[in-house]
């Protein structure tokens, strides 16, 4: 059997607790995490363990005092640094144990810190949507100066990515409505 796999996935940032769940399912498996990454993760056959994962966006955190503090304060709840992500995601894991509550594997275990981290992404979606709604109108207008083919598709492809972009931000504002 082998030792090691890489699984190519892709996730997006307003639903990343479908990549924790992913992780978890991998570790049930067998599979524990070596090195996540923005489209695939690493890991490595040990059936001896299983893990329970979570994700933390911390974008500007690289080197700072605060970066090693909060390592810390997760290290003393027993959570274990994988690694982090060139746009700002960090992973960790915790050995599980059934017999303790789902609460005692949540990095956010208050409100406030997860929706910081949640406006932290819908302004980062805010600002994609406005720059995909201007390419939008550009197409659109372009379309509608000379019809065809080319300018519609475009068109409809920024009008569907603004849309999407449009439903992630409204989903990361109201986080307590159901996705």
């Amino acid at each position: 059997m082998k030792r090691y796999k890489k699984k190519y996935n892709m996730y997006s940032a307003w639903n990343y607790e479908q990549e924790v769940l992913d992780l978890n399912a991998q570790s049930e498996k067998g599979w524990q995490l070596v090195k996540g990454k923005s489209f695939s993760h690493k890991y490595e056959y040990n059936p001896e363990v299983c893990y329970r994962y979570q994700l933390d966006y911390l974008p500007g955190l690289s080197g700072t005092p605060e970066k090693f503090h909060l390592l810390d304060v997760y290290k003393e709840q027993g959570w274990e640094f994988v690694n982090k992500t060139f746009n700002g995601w960090y992973y960790f894991r915790k050995v599980y144990d059934p017999a303790l509550p789902d609460a005692e594997y949540e990095l956010y275990t208050d409100r406030s810190s997860l929706q910081e981290m949640q406006g932290r992404w819908a302004k980062i979606a805010t600002s994609c949507a406005i720059m995909i709604g201007f390419f939008f109108l550009c197409w659109t207008l372009r379309f509608f100066a000379q019809p065809c083919l080319p300018f519609f598709l475009g068109a409809l492809t920024f009008g569907f990515d603004f849309f999407v972009f449009l439903r992630a931000i409204i989903m990361m504002r109201n986080p307590d409505k159901p996705k």
